[in-house]
């Protein structure tokens, strides 16, 4: 009677953002040190400053945006969070989609987070 092969569990190869990460690793498992590759996750926040198109009224701006990327959308919304006494009305040149194949739109975006919005010429004057 045989000794049954032990089948060890498949390793899950680490997929590293660059070449040079990867040369990081083997140096690190090489020299014996323990360390483990995008563990964790550490919370952030950036200070800057947001300098709005036009002052309508007080503390409320008129933002007039061609292109509202994702970068543009998380800045917004930040700025939102942190200045609750401020309404923001966002003007389009046009009610676009967000990116290629999807459904929602720049002005379906600020109505889910309650955002005021027109497109030009329609303007809250």
């Amino acid at each position: 009677m045989s000794k049954a092969k032990r089948k060890s569990a498949p390793r899950k190869r680490t997929k590293f953002r660059s070449k040079f990460e990867k040369r990081v690793h083997e140096a690190l498992v090489l020299s014996g040190t323990k360390a483990e590759y995008e563990k964790d996750t550490l919370p952030y926040s950036l200070h800057l400053n947001y300098k709005p198109d036009w002052k309508l009224g007080n503390k409320y701006y008129l933002e007039a945006k061609g292109k509202f990327d994702y970068t543009e959308r998380r800045k917004l919304l930040a700025v939102l969070r942190d200045n609750p006494d401020v309404r923001v009305h966002m003007l389009f040149m046009r009610n676009q989609r967000l990116q290629k194949g999807s459904d929602k739109t720049y002005g379906s975006w600020c109505d889910d987070h309650g955002i005021p919005w027109s497109v030009f010429p329609d303007m809250p004057i």
